[in-house]
């Protein structure tokens, strides 16, 4: 899905969008950034627990989307090819990862509630679908595993410099545990900042929404978004 602004007077900044659920959940946050002046490219991901072939495929079909969205993005009259950020939920943090430190395009990523790599969650996490998986898997996990564990999220976080890093955490997320968050931020390359909300898996707490939309706003050098965040919440 494309969110372009009503207006597009020179050249802006644009992003791109990957949610674990889907586009229309980041929706509202590019309408918000549209505000701001700034179109947006919103991704379907897929991953596929049929085998780890399957699976090692879906990945890289997604890392390969996500760069073409990049080329769609930068070919427009109206996109800033310096000024392209990224933003990955779940799923599409640990991806994007990927993506960003083999294209060296994004200029500012947000990261929310990722781990150092899907290998890891599936193997570890209490949540019931990766339960589900190591069930499901018997086995045959440990093959399943070994297929994925190259497109990690941690043989690449370290490698995304000078790209400007958001680290998005919730504090009552069942999949992502606290400490699996905090390793996966402090094996990433700077600039970085990390932060904390007490929230669940989603990061729909009105802090984080704000917190996004000022480090895009900021690093893909954007008009000033504090005015719009005001109205928004009603405040003059």
């Amino acid at each position: 899905m494309l969110v372009v602004p009503a207006t597009v007077k020179s050249k802006t900044a644009a992003i791109v969008w990957t949610h674990s659920q889907g586009f229309y959940s980041q929706l509202p946050d590019a309408m918000l950034m549209a505000r701001d002046g700034a179109i947006s490219l919103l991704l379907e991901s897929s991953f596929s627990t049929d085998s780890g072939d399957a699976a090692r495929l879906e990945m890289l079909r997604t890392v390969t989307g996500l760069r073409r969205a990049v080329d769609i993005l930068t070919a427009r009259p109206d996109v800033d090819p310096q000024r392209i950020g990224y933003v990955g939920h779940s799923y599409g943090a640990m991806i994007g990862t990927v993506a960003a430190a083999v294209d060296r395009r994004f200029k500012a990523a947000v990261f929310e509630v990722g781990l150092m790599g899907m290998s890891i969650h599936i193997r570890t996490s209490p949540h019931p679908w990766a339960e589900g998986v190591r069930t499901e898997k018997g086995n045959k996990l440990e093959e399943f595993l070994t297929a994925i564990e190259p497109l990690d999220a941690g043989h690449y976080v370290g490698r995304l410099a000078p790209t400007a890093l958001l680290f998005q955490s919730a504090r009552m997320d069942l999949g992502v545990p606290d400490q699996d968050a905090q390793k996966f931020f402090d094996a990433a390359s700077e600039p970085k900042q990390l932060k904390w909300y007490d929230t669940g898996h989603e990061v729909l707490d009105i802090a984080a929404i704000s917190d996004r939309a000022r480090f895009l706003s900021t690093h893909l050098n954007l008009p000033p978004i504090e005015p719009i965040l005001k109205a928004k919440i009603g405040i003059k």
